[in-house]
């Protein structure tokens, strides 16, 4: 054994090597990722805005970033230079089990106890595709190194490999007619903020804000009784109260 350190939490649930640096990513059940040295058995930072248990963790092999999913529904984008989250992408409807970039491409995927798997382009910060098959939680996803294929297990009893190129070609061919697929945002960099999902515009941590109750999705006040553009279906800022009892609710 290299070496050893230890944190306080229930469960270390994800880990990541850094491609570069003798750093590892460590996600856990309190909610907290933390940034270890491993040669010099020391953390470095930790990272504290989810809302439960932190399950899929990944560097990005050539920018400062990190990507985290986790119970909240919530996947986060991190730039551990700057020490903070730069934004988070909602869609998902239940726990997220795995997060990974692309190794080209500025994507993100995405798998999830809502049975589908997500592609997120992280650099317009939007969801560009969603797949549907599996008949249970989807535990893990993955992008083949080289070719467009993704590949995919199931509580279902199946691991699925899917053939992506045709999906690959329609989104590089629409990146080609706009040139850009950036958003662009004004933002003070040293506030802590979240994304309106209907105006994209920040909503700095302090300020009123109103929230889907089914997506979690962030709007600022003006938006409130309008339809979550997330889900589509639930009403933004109603207040919700009721015992949901399910087998959701006794995962490990």
């Amino acid at each position: 054994m290299l070496t050893r350190f230890e944190g306080k939490s229930a469960r270390v649930k994800g880990l990541c090597f850094h491609s570069k640096r003798p750093w590892i990513l460590v996600s856990l059940h309190s909610g907290q990722v933390q940034l270890w040295d491993f040669r010099m058995g020391s953390m470095i930072d930790k990272f504290d805005e989810h809302d439960g248990p932190v399950r899929g963790i990944c560097f990005h092999h050539q920018q400062p970033l990190f990507v985290s999913g986790g119970d909240d529904y919530k996947i986060k984008v991190w730039n551990y230079k700057l020490r903070r989250c730069l934004f988070t992408l909602l869609g998902h409807l239940d726990y997220i089990r795995t997060t990974f970039f692309h190794h080209e491409y500025p994507w993100i995927i995405s798998a999830s106890d809502d049975q589908t798997i997500r592609i997120w382009n992280w650099q317009s910060r939007n969801c560009i595709s969603v797949l549907t098959g599996h008949n249970h939680y989807v535990m893990c996803a993955q992008f083949h190194p080289t070719e467009d294929l993704i590949v995919s297990a199931s509580l279902d009893q199946t691991v699925r490999v899917w053939d992506v190129a045709q999906q690959t070609r329609k989104i590089l061919a629409a990146c080609e007619k706009t040139p850009t697929d950036t958003y662009p945002l004004k933002y003070d960099e040293h506030n802590p903020f979240d994304i309106c999902a209907a105006s994209y515009t920040p909503i700095y941590r302090g300020k009123p804000v109103v929230k889907c109750p089914l997506s979690g999705a962030c709007y600022l006040p003006e938006y409130k009784g309008q339809l979550c553009r997330v889900t589509k279906a639930t009403e933004i800022g109603k207040d919700c109260i009721g015992l949901r009892i399910s087998p959701l609710q006794f995962r490990s």
